[in-house]
């Protein structure tokens, strides 16, 4: 017994005898007059428990009523009941169907409105005609779609309790069935298909019910908001779109704001190291000041030794000023990178938000005024460190060469120019 066979079996029976709806018992009242040929299609329909199991013989000497299908004979006139089962379930119009099951779409009915095109439904199946049946099967997915959100809910009702009690019930009238509910795509995407902001969209959802159907009475809430489905629709994406750009702007600001604070700190410690490094520029003088012997005092025997001992501190004060002048170059390429990267950064965020670049445009200024003080601190270290070289070569100068004229050859010369010019080759190999 498959699905298809018996649905053959129901298309055959309806199709061929005529029936009339009880509407009190919901269910078929079949009068016909038997053909052998439809034994296998009645004894299907009974095995699947669409069709009673007994009979009933209309004669205008005697009404019996047999037992089993066996005991109908042929061209003899029978009635018999056909009602929906557990699995299957059948109706005489859309009128009947959303009466029983107005928001909840049975797995696989017919309805016979038109016995020769009856209408077949099964779960999964996609309907892209419009039509009662597509717009009926979208009722049920708005239901759905609000049910869930509720704070309580069956195919009765369900119950919001956000702001106020709101209360909607299922009813709804046919007339629904011919309408279209423009933007169902769009509510269905925002509510299902993006899990992002759940707690907020069913806040707004609520929220947006409210305000729109609160003044409508009960049991018309429901036909309320499927006859202007389009206009609910439109609200709520408002309201939602509203919710992300302000949501945004804070986003956006709390992140630029943070990015700020990063910068300051980054161009503090640089100021802070620089500084630091600067230090040792009094040792240096101090070291030159104190450490340098004048020839014009000292014997021609030490006279190579004090010469050899001057030019080594002179080259030390030199090697400080060359180092802090490095340092001073890197820190002034590090601070134009930073300010071309923060300018980046505040160009795309006025892109994105104009609102949200006027809070943090402060900001930038402020960065922008911080680079400027740290680049004339660094222009100033290195101004002083050019300053102390000049002087320092100056004074290693004056003490070394007064009244003297040194011997090349010396040990204590010749170990100083082999060091200057091991440190001169190193210097044009890492160049090269």
């Amino acid at each position: 017994m498959t699905a298809h066979s018996i649905e053959s079996s129901i298309l055959n029976i309806f199709q061929k005898y005529t029936f009339e709806w009880c509407a009190e018992n919901e269910r078929f009242n079949f009068t016909f007059f038997y053909d052998n040929q439809d034994f296998d299609s009645f004894d299907l329909l009974q095995k699947s428990g669409l069709m009673e199991s007994s009979f009933s013989q209309l004669s205008s000497k005697t009404r019996k009523r047999p037992t089993t299908l066996d005991q109908l004979k042929h061209g003899n006139k029978y009635s018999v009941i056909v009602s929906s089962s557990e699995d299957i379930r059948l109706y005489p119009s859309f009128k009947e169907l959303i009466l029983s099951n107005p928001v909840e779409s049975p797995d696989h009915f017919f309805i016979f409105e038109n016995p020769k095109k009856p209408i077949i439904y099964k779960n999964g199946d996609e309907v892209i005609i419009s039509s009662p049946l597509k717009h009926y099967l979208e009722i049920c997915k708005i239901w759905k779609l609000l049910s869930n959100k509720a704070d309580d809910s069956d195919n009765n009702s369900m119950l919001f309790l956000y702001r106020k009690k709101l209360t909607i019930t299922s009813r709804y009238n046919e007339e629904m069935l011919e309408r279209e509910f423009d933007g169902l795509t769009n509510f269905c995407d925002t509510m299902e298909n993006d899990d992002t902001d759940k707690t907020e969209k069913n806040h707004i959802l609520q929220n947006v019910l409210f305000k729109f159907l609160f003044c409508e009475k009960e049991e018309d809430r429901f036909s309320y908001l499927l006859s202007n489905f389009s206009k609910f629709e439109n609200r709520f994406d408002d309201d939602y779109q509203a919710y992300i750009v302000g949501f945004s702007f804070k986003e956006l600001r709390v992140e630029y704001e943070e990015k700020y604070r990063e910068y300051i700190q980054s161009i503090n410690e640089s100021i802070s190291s620089g500084i630091t490094k600067t230090f040792a520029i009094p040792a240096s003088i101090y070291l030159t000041s104190t450490r340098v012997q004048s020839i014009q005092t000292a014997s021609e025997k030490k006279a190579d030794e004090i010469f050899a001992a001057n030019i080594g501190i002179g080259f030390i004060s030199l090697a400080v000023t060359v180092f802090i002048f490095l340092m001073v170059i890197n820190e002034l390429h590090s601070l134009k990178a930073l300010q071309f990267e923060y300018k980046s950064l505040m160009e795309r965020l006025e892109e994105k938000s104009t609102p949200a670049y006027k809070k943090v445009e402060q900001l930038s200024i402020a960065i922008k005024n911080r680079i400027t003080f740290a680049r004339n601190v660094f222009l100033f270290i290195g101004s002083i460190t050019v300053l102390h070289s000049i002087i320092s070569i100056a004074w290693v100068y004056s003490r070394s060469t007064i009244h003297y004229s040194p011997n090349l050859h010396s040990n204590p010369i010749q170990c100083i120019t082999n060091f200057l010019t091991a440190i001169i080759k190193a210097i044009s190999w890492a160049i090269n």
